[in-house]
């Protein structure tokens, strides 16, 4: 049996500065050979989505409102592998 790659989600909306240290801390620091960065982009109206296009080792989940917390991780774990 084939075990599961674990899949992290980080939930974003607006406040890119945020996002980008967290990503760029789960990328120094973790282990990311048998995980998946999975990012959630709730609705976003800054520069979150296009500064997460340019992150290739972040699989990108775009929401095109704001879900609320529940149903916008509920995304990112419905796209997880």
């Amino acid at each position: 049996m084939t075990p599961r790659r674990a899949a992290i989600v980080v939930l974003c909306w607006n406040r890119w500065e945020l996002t980008r240290r967290c990503l760029e801390t789960l990328k120094a620091h973790t282990d990311l050979v048998e995980a998946e960065v999975i990012a959630v982009d709730n609705g976003s109206t800054d520069e979150t989505a296009a500064r997460l296009r340019e992150m290739p080792w972040v699989r990108v989940i775009t929401n095109a409102t704001n879900l609320g917390y529940v149903r916008g991780n509920n995304a990112g774990i419905a796209a997880a592998p």
